[in-house]
Order: structure tokens, then C-alpha cells, then sequence
């Protein structure tokens, strides 16, 4: 999967979150509204994750999704931020950011780590 939000796997429900996560040894799941944040962390994603095609990206659309925008907060125990970068191995919560804190350096630097210590 080329890993831009037009590419990524929509999440709409909880059980196609975890549908989503399992199974997957790398994956990401990326949280936004309509807030205006979404637009610059939106461009941080798509050019942190166009060298990582190792790792799914998924989608959550939250003012249309909340049911697997909560399900995230309760799996992870991550309060909701919008927009918000969830890092995940084998299902696993590693890295998570939101806000200001969703940087390409940021990302980049994260999938760095989670991309070099899957075997």
C-alpha cells in the first residue's frame, strides 16, 4: 500500500479497526477532523510515510466515525486528539502524537525505529 490518506484503509467501525490491526506487523492509524490542523498534519503524513510502505496506513474520519474514534481510546488508552497519529506493532500501541506534535521530523523519526526493530 503507497501510504497517503487517499490510499489508506477507511476505519469506520470498531471491528474494522481490529480487523485492521491484526495480523498486521506494522501499522498506523491516522485520526482527523475538520479542524484546521488536519490539512498541515495531513501533509506531514503523507511525506513521512511515502518511504515507508512497510507500514499500513488506516483512516479514521472522526465527526463520521466516532464509534472506532472511541474504540481507539479505549484499546490504547490514548485520550482523543484531533488530528492524531497512532503507531502500532502487531497491534501493539508504540508511538502516538497529535496536535503540533504531528511533524514530519516526528514521523519520520518514529517509523525510523518501528521500521528498524521489526525483524
Amino acid at each position: 500500500m503507497t501510504s497517503s490518506v487517499a490510499d489508506a484503509v477507511r476505519l469506520s467501525t470498531p471491528s474494522e479497526v481490529d480487523a485492521f490491526l491484526h495480523g498486521r506487523a506494522l501499522s498506523a492509524i491516522f485520526k482527523a477532523g475538520d479542524c484546521s490542523q488536519t490539512d498541515w498534519a495531513l501533509f506531514a503524513v503523507r511525506r513521512a510515510f511515502a518511504v515507508h510502505p512497510d507500514v499500513s496506513l488506516g483512516f479514521v474520519p472522526v465527526t463520521k466515525a466516532r464509534a472506532a474514534s472511541q474504540h481507539l481510546v479505549e484499546r490504547t488508552g490514548v485520550r482523543h486528539e484531533s488530528p492524531q497519529i497512532l503507531l502500532f506493532r502487531r497491534g501493539q500501541l508504540v508511538f502516538h502524537c497529535d496536535h503540533g506534535g504531528i511533524s514530519e521530523a516526528a514521523l519520520t523519526e518514529a517509523l525510523a525505529r518501528l521500521s528498524a526493530d521489526e525483524p
